[in-house]
């Protein structure tokens, strides 16, 4: 993997200017400003990234071969060029994943040619899943109206809480697990598109 990792990712000093589209001017800061474009004709992909305000992970992978490249970084800007020529023919998804939002770009590495089409790149917005005490906090905001399940499952997969909310826009709840026997717990959020999940504990 380290091989493939140099390989892969050619280190840039980087050319925001490259990836910075025309929507720039309207970008608020709201939430992080995510791009990833293809580079000419070139089997190369830029990122770039701004406002990042918690740890984000990018991944790189496919459906056969799993996950090929994978990093973390807590830089609040982040601007790198990958180079996939060593990448076999078939489909991927690059995966941009923040506290608040995961972003999915797919393309098709086809011989010599990259072939990437910005109109199928997928935005959702995750959820903040916080747990202090016998509480948990849930808080997740979606541009659209969208339906959420929410589920606790023991360290057996027995479900010991489930609720279902619909057409929901902003969430924001607390769930008291005061009355849990002790142990160790999954909290599941459930959209139509994605699945979370964060391990809990009960003392």
């Amino acid at each position: 993997m380290k091989e493939f990792l140099k390989k892969l990712v050619s280190a840039a000093a980087l050319l925001c200017a490259l990836a910075l589209p025309m929507s720039l001017a309207a970008y608020d800061g709201s939430f992080p400003f995510i791009v990833i474009n293809k580079i000419g004709a070139e089997k190369k992909i830029s990122l770039v990234m701004r406002d990042l305000k918690s740890p984000t992970t990018y991944r790189l992978g496919n459906y056969t071969q799993g996950t090929l490249l994978e990093e973390t970084i807590d830089d609040a800007e982040f601007a790198r060029i990958f180079n996939l020529q060593a990448l076999e023919d078939g489909a991927y998804t690059f995966s941009v994943l923040t506290g608040v939002r995961e972003v999915e770009q797919n393309f098709v590495i086809k011989g010599d040619e990259l072939i990437l089409n910005p109109v199928e790149r997928k935005e959702f917005y995750v959820p903040t899943i916080l747990q202090k005490d016998d509480h948990v906090d849930l808080a997740m905001f979606s541009n659209e109206l969208t339906k959420l399940q929410i589920e606790i499952q023991d360290e057996n997969g027995n479900k010991v809480f489930n609720e279902e909310l619909n057409n929901v826009v902003k969430v924001e709840k607390r769930f008291n697990l005061s009355k849990l026997a002790k142990g160790q717990y999954t909290f599941i959020v459930s959209t139509p598109n994605k699945t979370y999940m964060k391990e809990i504990r009960k003392q």
